[in-house]
């Protein structure tokens, strides 16, 4: 298998999610030999990168990794996605998270009850209204959680020439990666997943979703989002490194993350960072980045130079994953320059 290598974004400033800084990355990505370029939904929307993207590209994919659905009826996503599915000419996939739950209650103050239940509902509901617009019929998309039967032609938008966008949702636990294989078109692995995580819980769960729906592995694409630290000397990998053992703890916490920490067990890991977060010491970042020994961060991470960081990424994933979009951690000011020049000093594996 040769993972294609893209791109994911996620701005930290204005400067960074202005049209011009997005569509230069993007071209610039493209031009290096990146699969595909996506947005994170973090501290802007998702969806506008996305449009800037697509005025400077013409043959990568263009994806959101992912979207969170449940912030948002399904009807104001259909009208995003289908738009951008006709702006990228066909080169749009959405990929979907429930998020967790205290987010979407308590940030988005959206139900947040059964996310098992509700993704489930949304993406038919989705793509029941991509069917009522594509084939001009009426729409009666009636479920427990959402409605949606009201459809007159004046609010109606005309068929996508380039027909329904693909649809992946992000698991990290084995019975959301099981409808994934049931329902999507793909599945966006976690940044901290590792390859035991991957091969043990996620894909034999997302087989069991395929066998239920009469589709196969050709069927179905696996994205992972290593995180990765680059770096051309190790003042730059230790300096980069820093944010990933950060990060690292951070993901730990999480309720729906414990099980895979304690795959490796790690599970302690999680309290631990709860209780330094929850001691309001000062030094909280420093203590966390303490728990995560050299040897952990090996495990859930991947550390090298520019010119072999993707060759270490294919060989750790190529018998997993059909696209590869790292998580890039370094000291450079602009992740997409060091994915560019990863990319440009690498020759791709056969």
């Amino acid at each position: 298998m040769n993972p294609s290598i893209d791109r994911l974004i996620d701005p930290e400033s204005f400067t960074e999610f202005s049209a011009d800084t997005i569509a230069a990355d993007a071209a610039a990505c493209e031009s290096a030999g990146a699969g595909g370029f996506w947005s994170v939904e973090r501290l802007h929307d998702p969806f506008l990168p996305l449009a800037y993207a697509a005025a400077a590209t013409t043959t990568i994919a263009l994806g959101t990794s992912v979207t969170v659905a449940l912030s948002r009826s399904p009807m104001t996503l259909a009208y995003a996605a289908h738009d951008l599915q006709a702006l990228t000419k066909g080169r749009f996939i959405l990929g979907l998270g429930p998020q967790h739950q205290s987010h979407v209650a308590n940030r988005f103050s959206m139900p947040s009850d059964r996310p098992l239940g509700r993704m489930r509902e949304y993406v038919g509901a989705l793509r029941a209204i991509w069917k009522s617009w594509n084939t001009h019929r009426p729409l009666n998309f009636r479920g427990q959680f959402y409605t949606h039967t009201l459809m007159p032609p004046y609010v109606s938008p005309p068929p996508n020439p380039y027909g329904p966008p693909r649809i992946f949702l992000a698991a990290v636990g084995p019975k959301m990666a099981e409808l994934a294989g049931e329902i999507a078109d793909g599945v966006i692995a976690p940044p901290f997943s590792t390859v035991k995580h991957l091969t043990e819980v996620l894909l034999p769960a997302v087989e069991r979703g395929l066998t239920r729906s009469g589709r196969t592995r050709a069927d179905f694409t696996i994205m992972c989002l290593p995180m990765t630290i680059v770096g051309d000397s190790p003042l730059e990998q230790e300096t980069a490194a820093a944010s990933a053992r950060l990060q690292l703890a951070f993901h730990s916490s999480p309720a729906d993350a414990r099980a895979l920490f304690d795959l490796h067990g790690l599970a302690h890991l999680g309290d631990q960072v709860t209780e330094i977060f929850l001691s309001g010491a000062p030094d909280q970042p420093q203590r966390m980045q303490r728990l995560i020994t050299d040897e952990i961060l090996d495990l859930f991470t991947l550390t090298g130079r520019h010119d072999d960081i993707l060759g270490k990424t294919r060989t750790r994933f190529a018998h997993i994953a059909d696209r590869i979009a790292p998580v890039l951690y370094t000291a450079e000011p602009h992740h997409g320059q060091a994915l560019t020049t990863a990319l440009r000093a690498t020759t791709r594996t056969p």
